[in-house]
């Protein structure tokens, strides 16, 4: 029985390919359209589970925990080396706690200098997540202490192989990292990437040699500075949520044991991911929106491509109606036309898993333009989750598309096609009835797409219309890292100084200033400050305020209002002198009951009082549309800063990033460079989230649109073909070519405006996805609902004019007497 079962299967496949040769045109565009709606559906999923699903490469890594601080704003914060030295140490549900914190590194000497990344970590670093060294050895804990002798280095396997040919002589060989040597004791397996999988390192370091790598001028023994990161391994048996208990208490103990460092101290444990856990939700939402478009993409090529094998079945009424009279049964026909689908849909399945792999270096283009995640690669694999999810996919297309033309092809009465005149067709009111419920399936994905792509764009513009309250234009952000080559405060400030009176000599440049805060840029810096007559409401004496180290002519040059005292002079930034500050307008207000603060007096830490002498006019600093904050403004000079971003601005902009980088490595060749970009695009980038589902939303929609038109036209031209008679006799009875058309007309809006109702409410739900991403745009904005239902109808309106129109023209005595069809 299963012999002649997988016989008969054959046989409907051979004969299903026989047809699909005989139609090569049709059977292109329909496995065109399916593969790229699988093999997108297959590229976005491969995102999906690399990012999300995917477990780290080592060992039982469903036993790894991340640990962070966690505040009432951020879960995921950073902790510091003492803390996570006493949560192991007491801790009884965690085996082991590795602690680690990537950065970017000046790699080589002289001009051979790149970037590299690079992994602090600490001794058991590498036996926490349990993967030993696939040459030489890991970093032990006797090489992590300040005091080791010679610092050492594990690179990675991709680093040994394009940096030191594979050679097994590698091991000894010195790395330089801001000119420091470091001696290779190692070469990592080629699977482990470093602790977050996406994104990859490089090398490993010895934890104590921050002071080289990361200089920041503190002791890592100072408990209140919060850096670090850790990973964790679970003892055997625990469950995650008996060690988030045992480490809150843990907290809770600290708190009081220290508690003028530790008075906010909150713990947060979750499984470790592939990337890191604060860019999680964020991403979780981008791939899962484009997920979810890519799919009602391929229901609606699906509804499409169902449109166009019922017009296959009536085609073919003859030939099923022949089968069924010599014995054919029902589930036979039926089983014919499920194989022709099974066979365009693997086909299809197979051509997009293919445009998915030669997609991979496409992916990587979508990786957001942030310097601090120049490392970012998903490590697209496309393992048995990817691949079962593109086999489930051509199950589902064959369902989804071949169903119902299998089902149709069933109903015929076996004479009825044999004495078929011509002039009629079986089944044509269930025929039509099937097809205007694709076509309302596609209209309502359509709309569905645009809304959302829509409400991206017009919050996009909405972004770019905001006003700053100073001059972006003709703005390019050039930042330099001379600190990580441990330069002395006097230094960097020679440095900085040289450099800029460097680039102001430029062609093409007419200002320059620098800040080590770039306004809606992703650095952050705040100061904690005693504001002289204020108490905060906690009893605490410092207060944290966001804060920006800048150059004298910063307020000129940026076009920042001062409304109150005055700005920076230049003697404000002298070695020797007294500092003084400028506050923005939401700090004076709320600091100051008069809301007047100049002369007044504020402490930074243990430092001198510092005198205010001007108020600024407040600006956007981190995110447009933010809540107003305090913000305070610190003359470079007296206190020096590690990294400096310089705003250039521009008469033009030939040749000026080049020049830019070469003039800020000109005193030393290896300083990083790691940013060197327009004002406009750096602005860009919060919004990068937002223009990704944008560019999806849209290439899916306008697609999808295009398939509605053609399924559109399908429809009314079958219509009109089925109504021939009943024209004729309407014309003949004296309707006028008007009435023939505005009737055809109303069916087709009709049925575009049941589609449009059902895609309001899809996108509707859709648009709840796009909540934190919009900006000056609600999720139901009336605006873009509105516009794209009436962009729809003036289209099916097009769509079917052209066939309505030929109604209009029909011979009525032809078709009564039967010499059209």
């Amino acid at each position: 029985l299963l012999r002649r079962v997988m016989q008969g299967i054959g046989e409907d496949l051979r004969y299903a390919l026989r047809l699909a040769l005989r139609r090569p045109a049709l059977t292109a565009v329909t496995i065109l359209m399916l593969a790229i709606g699988v093999g997108s559906n297959t590229a976005i999923f491969s995102l999906v589970n690399a990012a999300l699903l995917r477990p780290l490469p080592v060992p039982n890594s469903e036993r790894l925990v991340r640990l962070f601080g966690a505040t009432d704003v951020r879960a995921f914060d950073v902790i510091s080396y003492p803390n996570a030295v006493d949560f192991v140490s007491r801790s009884r549900t965690l085996h082991s706690l590795a602690i680690h914190q990537q950065t970017f590194v000046a790699s080589g000497l002289g001009d051979a200098t790149e970037t590299a990344a690079i992994e602090l970590v600490s001794g058991n670093y590498f036996s926490t997540f349990g993967v030993p060294a696939a040459l030489g050895r890991v970093i032990q804990p006797d090489d992590d202490q300040l005091n080791a002798g010679q610092p050492v280095a594990v690179i990675s396997d991709r680093w040994w192989r394009t940096r030191f040919g594979a050679s097994p002589a590698v091991l000894g060989s010195p790395v330089y990292l801001n000119g420091a040597a470091f001696s290779v004791i190692g070469v990592a397996p080629a699977a482990f990437r470093g602790s977050y999988d996406a994104l990859g390192t490089d090398m490993w370091v010895p934890l104590m040699t921050y002071g080289t790598v990361r200089p920041r001028g503190l002791d890592i023994t100072n408990r209140g500075w919060g850096w670090l990161y850790s990973t964790g391994r679970l003892r055997e048996g625990v469950a995650i949520e008996q060690a988030r208990a045992e480490l809150a208490g843990i907290a809770s103990a600290l708190r009081r044991e220290h508690a003028s460092q530790n008075d906010n101290l909150k713990v947060s444990l979750v499984r470790a991911l592939a990337i890191p856990e604060d860019m999680a939700p964020m991403l979780q939402r981008v791939l899962i929106f484009a997920l979810i478009v890519a799919g009602l993409a391929l229901a609606g090529a699906c509804a499409n491509i169902a449109n166009v094998q019922l017009a296959g079945v009536i085609g073919r009424r003859r030939e099923i109606a022949i089968r069924q009279a010599m014995g054919a049964t029902r589930a036979r026909v039926m089983r014919q036309w499920i194989a022709e689908s099974i066979l365009l849909a693997c086909t299809a399945a197979a051509v997009g898993l293919l445009l998915a792999v030669w997609t991979q270096d496409a992916i990587l283009m979508l990786r957001p333009p942030v310097p601090g995640l120049q490392n970012l690669d998903p490590n697209v694999v496309f393992d048995w989750r990817v691949l079962s999810f593109a086999a489930a996919l051509a199950m589902l297309t064959t369902v989804l598309f071949g169903g119902l033309p299998a089902y149709r092809a069933t109903c015929f009465e076996v004479t009825a096609p044999l004495k078929e005149d011509g002039v009629t067709s079986i089944g044509g009111r269930r025929r039509s009835l099937a097809q205007r419920i694709l076509l309302v399936t596609q209209v309502a994905v359509s709309l569905a797409l645009l809304v959302s792509a829509g409400l991206l764009v017009r919050s996009i513009a909405a972004v770019g219309a905001f006003p700053l309250g100073f001059n972006a234009s003709n703005l390019v952000i050039a930042e330099a890292e001379p600190g990580g080559l441990n330069y002395n405060a006097a230094r960097r400030r020679v440095y900085y100084r040289e450099t800029m009176e460097r680039v102001r000599a430029l062609p093409g440049v007419s200002a320059v200033t620098f800040g080590a805060v770039v306004p809606l840029g992703d650095a952050r810096e705040s100061r904690g400050v005693a504001i002289e007559g204020y108490t905060p409401p906690d009893g605490k004496r410092f207060i944290s305020i966001a804060t920006n180290l800048v150059a004298t002519n910063y307020f000129d040059v940026m076009s920042i209002p001062i409304v109150g005292g005055r700005g920076f002079a230049p003697g404000d930034g002298d070695d020797e002198a007294a500092v003084v500050a400028v506050v923005n307008e939401t700090m004076a207000r709320r600091y100051w009951r008069d809301g007047d603060p100049i002369g007044r007096q504020i402490q930074l830490g243990n430092a001198p009082p510092v005198q205010v002498v001007g108020v600024a006019k407040d600006i956007p600093y981190y995110a447009v549309g933010e809540p107003p904050r305090p913000y305070l403004y610190l003359p470079f000079g007296p206190i020096t800063m590690d990294t400096l971003a310089f705003h250039v601005r521009a008469t033009g902009n030939v040749g000026l990033a080049q020049a830019l980088r070469r003039e800020l490595r000109a005193t030393d060749s290896r300083i990083r460079v790691p940013v060197v970009m327009g004002y406009e695009e750096l602005r860009q980038i919060p919004l990068y989230p937002s223009r990704v589902m944008a560019t999806v939303s849209s290439a899916f929609g306008v697609m999808t649109l295009l398939l509605t038109l053609v399924g559109l036209y399908g429809v009314v031209v079958y219509s009109v073909s089925q109504r021939t008679r009943e024209f004729a006799v309407r014309m003949a009875l004296g309707a006028r070519p008007g009435d023939i058309l505005r009737g055809v007309l109303r069916g087709a809006v009709g049925m575009t405006a049941v589609g449009v109702v059902i895609g309001v409410a899809v996108a509707a739900m859709l648009a709840r996805l796009l909540r934190g991403f919009l900006f000056g745009v609600s999720t139901f904005d009336p605006v873009t609902f509105g516009s794209c239902a009436a962009i729809l109808v003036v289209i099916a309106l097009t769509a079917a004019y052209v066939p309505a129109r030929r109604a209009t023209r029909i011979d009525s005595a032809a078709a009564l007497t039967g010499r059209v069809g």
